[in-house]
């Protein structure tokens, strides 16, 4: 990801997101404009977060020309009925949507990106 203009000055947030509040569904983290209490980001990419309990399912929609990674943090889950272990990513590129079935109790990150 590449900042969405040159020059910008760096820096940097730091925040908590409870597990609470991504169990079970994808929790905005980091967005372009801090959108929902998430941290900001100068670039066109929102980043989620999720726990996904063994056999329940999240879904994600995705825009027409955007572009999705999601990458295991643990466990393991099928991305549209393919299987990711932790620390594997996929890249999901002329999908309408996804769905993150775990397999067992799991974490993801996901980045939606143009």
């Amino acid at each position: 990801m590449l900042p969405e203009r040159a020059g910008l000055t760096p820096s940097y947030e730091q925040k908590a997101f409870p597990s609470a509040g991504r169990l079970n569904q994808l929790r905005l983290v980091a967005s372009r404009a801090g959108t929902d209490g998430s941290l900001t980001i100068h670039t066109d990419a929102s980043i989620y977060l999720a726990e996904i309990e063994a056999q329940r399912e999240v879904r994600h929609t995705i825009a027409p020309g955007r572009h999705v990674w999601l990458q295991v943090l643990r466990g393991s889950v099928s991305v549209n009925d393919i299987d990711l272990a932790t620390s594997y990513g996929i890249a999901i590129s002329d999908e309408a949507a996804l769905a993150i079935h775990a397999n067992e109790a799991a974490e993801v990150m996901l980045f939606d990106l143009v």
